[in-house]
């Protein structure tokens, strides 16, 4: 079961690193919306590369919830912010260029990362959340949606990162419900899903995923990648890691185990950070993610 589940979590990187080229491809071809305003997805969504995009971002979910039901999430989250490296590459094999040195180094540092935490995961369980517990999630997407159609609407320096920040947000509040929708071991399929349907979790992990791609979409539109990417990997990768460990109850390796999977997570964050830096020909299709 591990070993499927470090398969599921590797295809989901991949999934989400195709995803995001193309999507990223069509935010370039819509206009700026000031503010925020939920046209702003319906103009993407008439883009088809960005409705394809979409297509390996769903593909990619469904995969890191299966990870989910067996690994923690500071494991999960690792191989999900790996997949700025597989957009890193996609794009330059569009452009027919080489990788710098750099970003071949960081390449190898991701895969540095998969292995030692592929080593060293330990093995987890699903969660269902109560109704105080969704109610949180639930005000805390209001919170970011609201901070975000402010920040949208004060253009300056601020503004691409504190996007990028929001979304990444947005984006480790669904990683988080997707541990609360992950199937229980041993619990048929037919049961749980009928319980899981039930629940605010799936509605909620739906509301997060289209809040981060809103506002992901109106920080491309107003900064740099750099700008937006680099504080999204960070807040994607650490605060459901952090959330996992200090409020869920996740397991934490012992012994080498345990310094395996601290170098792990931070060769991960390092590689993926140092990325969304890394130069890129001007004429590149710009390779990140906006799911």
């Amino acid at each position: 079961m591990k070993g499927l589940a470090l398969l599921s979590a590797v295809a989901s990187a991949t999934a989400f690193g195709a995803g995001s080229v193309l999507q990223k491809l069509a935010a370039d071809r819509v206009p700026i919306d000031p503010g925020l305003h939920p046209r702003l997805l319906l103009r993407l969504l008439r883009q088809g590369q960005y409705l394809l995009g979409w297509t390996f971002d769903l593909t990619g979910y469904g995969l890191q919830v299966m990870a989910l039901s067996v690994l923690p999430l500071f494991v999960v989250q690792s191989f999900v912010a790996m997949s700025v490296g597989v957009s890193a590459v996609l794009s330059r094999l569009a452009l027919g260029a080489r990788l710098s040195r750099r970003a071949s180094c960081l390449l190898a540092l991701l895969a540095v990362a998969g292995v030692l935490l592929g080593v060293s995961a330990p093995v987890d369980a699903p969660i269902r959340l109560g109704t105080s517990t969704s109610a949180v999630a639930a005000a805390a997407l209001a919170a970011l949606i609201a901070i975000g159609w402010w920040l949208a609407r004060r253009p300056g320096v601020v503004q691409p990162g504190g996007l990028g920040a929001l979304a990444g947000a947005a984006f480790a509040v669904a990683a988080v419900l997707g541990k609360a929708v992950a199937p229980l071991p041993g619990v048929p399929l037919a049961a749980e899903l009928g319980a899981v349907l039930s629940s605010p979790a799936p509605y909620l992990l739906a509301a997060a995923g289209l809040s981060g791609a809103l506002l992901y979409g109106a920080g491309l539109q107003r900064g740099t990648v750099v700008a937006v990417e680099a504080p999204l990997v960070a807040v994607e990768l650490v605060a459901p890691a952090a959330v996992g460990l200090a409020l869920l109850g996740e397991p934490v390796p012992a012994g080498w185990p345990l310094a395996l999977a601290v170098c792990g997570f931070a060769a991960a964050l390092v590689g993926a950070w140092g990325l969304t830096h890394a130069p890129i020909p001007a004429s590149a299709p710009r390779p990140w993610r906006a799911r």
